[in-house]
């Protein structure tokens, strides 16, 4: 159980056209979660949930396979999604964010 999310559904696709496999992730930050962490550094807070959403999802990848990431709001739907370019798995971090 992480104190930065919680994971609301998670499921593996594989696409024949591609052959690639991928994960689609559901998860719900815990934004008010500690509350005075998150108040006296929201920032930090926003970039530790990140990292750990990231260690969360691509933990069982190796430093040289393709990642592509998606990012988008489901309770606001007027927003556009954040994408990330294909790039390897070591070349992924939150400052690429």
């Amino acid at each position: 159980m992480s104190r930065y999310f919680t994971v609301l559904d998670e499921i593996t696709l594989h696409s024949w056209r591609f052959n690639a496999e991928g994960r689609e992730l559901t998860v719900r930050m815990l934004c008010a979660f500690p509350a005075r962490t998150a108040a006296r550094d929201p920032d930090g807070y926003f970039a530790e949930s990140v990292d750990e959403i990231f260690n969360y999802s691509l933990r069982d990848l190796k430093p040289g396979d393709m990642v592509g990431i998606s990012i988008h709001n489901v309770d606001n739907q007027q927003g556009k999604p954040i994408g990330l370019s294909f790039r390897r798995r070591k070349q992924l971090s939150r400052d690429v964010l």
